[in-house]
């Protein structure tokens, strides 16, 4: 009785096919790897822009105080006397405009 011997020509295979199996391994690993710093990369990025906004709104509610405060200024100015008195001799030239266009 002889004793086994391995096929060579097997065992080359089988290696290389562990080989390329490897080397997917590798490629996928660095590819996941990638995903994650973009996933990194655009969480910082969403994290920036909502903080942003954040100090955006904040921005907008002051002008909005600030144009709400303005308004009531000028509606305030409006109804002053001063202001009703300036608007007296315009009224009065258009009455006399559409009295003459009649």
């Amino acid at each position: 009785m002889t004793s086994p011997t391995y096929d060579t020509a097997f065992v080359d295979e089988l290696i290389a096919d562990v080989e390329a199996y490897l080397h997917r391994c590798n490629v996928l690993t660095d590819f996941a790897e990638s995903q994650v710093e973009e996933r990194v990369r655009l969480a910082r990025l969403v994290n920036r822009l909502a903080s942003d906004r954040d100090g955006l709104q904040v921005t907008i509610g002051e002008l909005e105080l600030q144009v709400d405060s303005l308004d009531s200024r000028l509606r305030a100015l409006e109804s002053s006397t001063a202001v009703r008195l300036i608007r007296v001799p315009r009224k009065l030239v258009r009455m006399v405009r559409r009295t003459r266009t009649k």
